[in-house]
């Protein structure tokens, strides 16, 4: 989903809870949001949802018919608040989940905004050097070396370049257009971000944190609603973005399911964060909502400490980056001309 479409979602949940705590009927609720829906397809499925819930259908079923815009555990929590009669309330906590779903990209994205435009200019500098002024000086320092393997690295790259110039802009291009697409907030862009940053020193950590977020928010909501163990954890599993927490989390389900108190089941799940296996060891049952509840803003402030603090040490290392292509570039240009002034040893 677009990050336009991600928006739009958000805000639906937001407000259409506000209209059910109001009072107003589902259908007429759906009906008066869909004018002031940015997105055209959007707000077309939310005028079907109405159409499909005036006629007697559930909203969590309506909603499974449109899954590019819904997703399958969104749909599961909506259809708890059906069952328990809190649909407003678990509105308004799934557009706090949701956000929080938002943020995880968002923050990788603006980390990785500032170094990818860097260095596709400093690839792109690289190249038009290569063609305007390496190459043409290549000329000059053939005529004085005549063995090929003596000549400086930056014109055998230069040479290179622009013996196959065609392919080297196309390849420049479609690097350039794959990480355009990579931070444009689509679905299938943000399902590769959160596999790429996984790996990458920094931002994994901005993952893990922001992960943790999420997970707490969504258990606290579904705790609140009393929704069963059995079906909890298959729900939790379906929220996380990372495959061994989701495996970790369908396994203590099972032995949930199977009579295994919560805390014991999750000794297991070592991806769980340690604080959350803690609260449900030592905390009583009737506050761990509340708890998760602020364990889930510990995460979101630790989180966007750790990109700031990545967002500097990325200009740092950039520029330390480009002064050292610099001199590098200074030092391969000029590096031949010792074969025409050797320096004299002492008299």
């Amino acid at each position: 989903m677009s990050t336009k479409r991600t928006n739009c979602r958000i805000d639906f949940y937001r407000q259409l809870s506000l209209l059910l705590k109001a009072g107003l009927p589902l259908p007429g609720s759906l009906r008066s949001l869909a004018p002031g829906i940015h997105s055209r397809s959007f707000r077309r499925n939310v005028e079907q949802l109405a159409d499909s819930v005036e006629s007697g259908a559930l909203l969590s079923s309506a909603m499974r018919r449109y899954p590019g815009d819904f997703p399958g555990h969104h749909v599961d929590v909506i259809e708890g608040g059906e069952r328990s009669g809190t649909l407003a309330a678990v509105l308004h906590e799934l557009s706090t989940a949701a956000r929080a779903d938002y943020q995880i990209a968002s923050l990788c994205r603006d980390n990785l905004f500032y170094p990818m435009i860097v260095l596709f200019f400093l690839l792109g500098l690289v190249i038009l050097l290569c063609v305007t002024t390496f190459y043409p000086l290549m000329g000059i320092y053939e005529d004085f070396i005549y063995e090929y393997s003596r000549m400086p690295a930056v014109f055998i790259v230069s040479n290179f370049v622009c013996q196959n110039l065609g392919a080297v802009i196309a390849g420049y291009l479609l690097l350039l257009g794959s990480c355009v697409w990579l931070l444009s907030g689509g679905g299938a862009a943000n399902r590769l971000l959160l596999g790429v940053i996984r790996v990458i020193p920094g931002l994994s950590a901005v993952f893990r944190e922001m992960n943790g977020a999420r997970l707490c928010i969504f258990w606290s909501m579904m705790l609140r609603r009393n929704q069963p163990e059995k079906e909890l954890f298959p729900t939790l599993a379906l929220c996380t973005g990372d495959r061994r927490l989701k495996r970790e989390l369908e396994t203590a389900g099972r032995e949930v399911a199977a009579g295994v108190p919560v805390a014991d089941a999750l000794e297991s799940a070592k991806s769980v964060p340690a604080v959350i296996r803690l609260t449900f060891r030592h905390v009583p049952e009737e506050r761990i909502p509340d708890e998760l509840e602020q364990l889930s803003q510990m995460f979101l402030e630790r989180a966007s400490v750790l990109q700031r603090r990545n967002a500097e040490w990325w200009e740092v290392m950039l520029t330390l980056f480009l002064a050292l292509m610099i001199l590098l570039a200074v030092f391969f240009l000029f590096e031949p001309l010792k074969v025409f002034f050797p320096s004299e040893g002492p008299l």
